[in-house]
């Protein structure tokens, strides 16, 4: 859910000629590939921003042959950053090959959040990806919710580029409720 985070403008020379629009993709991969370079340059300014806190999480949630864990939240002046790993529940299952995650984050203030995931690897044995969203959360907010819908196979590039074979979507949920009250955060 990050269609309002927008690119700054200033990259578009640094972004080789097949991402730009109107380039060989499919249109579904070329709008694809522009919502996560956004999302990308949404993710830098919130980590260039001033620290705020870190809250520790350590949790895991399983659905569908599938864990997600979720390790930490790094809430920064413009934005927060949370950091999750996931892999097959069951350590012999080579069938899993999650794609993309689909993400949202709520709080109990009703706070307006956009927020998208940020593969960081991913293999046939799992991977690690980051929860992006702005604005931080509220000082006076006591929970916030991190959820993860479901894992999409992003849009197939064109051969010879071509996306690995995905799993078929894999539904969740996969919730962290934080407790972001005195003695969940770590300085």
């Amino acid at each position: 859910m990050h269609e309002n985070l927008g690119p700054s403008g200033g990259a578009r020379a640094q972004i080789p000629s097949m991402l730009r629009v109107g380039s060989a993709l499919g249109p579904a991969a070329a709008d694809w590939i522009r919502r996560q370079r956004a999302l990308v340059e949404v993710r830098d300014a919130v980590a260039s921003s001033p620290l705020v806190r870190v809250v520790a999480i350590a949790a895991t949630a399983v659905a569908n042959g599938l864990a997600v864990e979720c390790l930490a939240l790094e809430i920064r002046e413009l934005g927060a950053i949370a950091w999750l790993r996931f892999r097959p529940s069951d350590k012999e299952d080579t069938s899993l090959r999650p794609g993309n995650p689909v993400v949202v984050v709520v709080d109990n203030a009703d706070t307006s959040y956009d927020a998208g995931a940020i593969m960081l690897t991913g293999h046939r044995r799992g991977g690690e990806f980051e929860i992006v969203f702005t604005p931080r959360p509220p000082d006076d907010v006591g929970e916030l919710r991190l959820g993860v819908g479901r894992f999409v196979a992003p849009p197939s590039m064109p051969v010879p580029e071509a996306t690995p074979k995905y799993s078929r979507s894999i539904k969740g949920p996969w919730t962290f409720t934080l407790t972001m009250g005195v003695g969940s955060e770590q300085r």
